[in-house]
């Protein structure tokens, strides 16, 4: 894995990761506007599958920089405003 610019939220180092470029179109509960929010705001480089919505529609996967400590931050954020949706859904820590 390469380390390469830290984030800008928690300054520490993030990591390369090949990430899963999915279908606009497929609504979830990541895309509503409140967790939009709190990911531009608390933890925008979360390993979360991104939307093809700014890249291009061919693509299945895309590498991007992800902030281990923006994954915790959205898992809890996950865990305290939408706890019934975490409890399905198989979280990092």
């Amino acid at each position: 894995m390469n380390t390469i610019d830290d984030c800008e939220i928690h300054k520490c180092g993030t990591v390369l990761q090949v990430l899963r470029v999915k279908d606009p179109m497929r609504a979830t509960l990541k895309e509503s506007p409140a967790y939009l929010r709190a990911r531009r705001l608390r933890f925008p480089h979360s390993d979360d599958v991104v939307a093809s919505r700014g890249i291009s529609e061919t693509l299945e996967t895309v590498r991007l920089p992800v902030c281990a400590e923006c994954c915790k931050q959205r898992d809890d954020f996950l865990r305290v405003n939408y706890p019934i949706w975490a409890q399905s859904h198989e979280l990092a820590g």
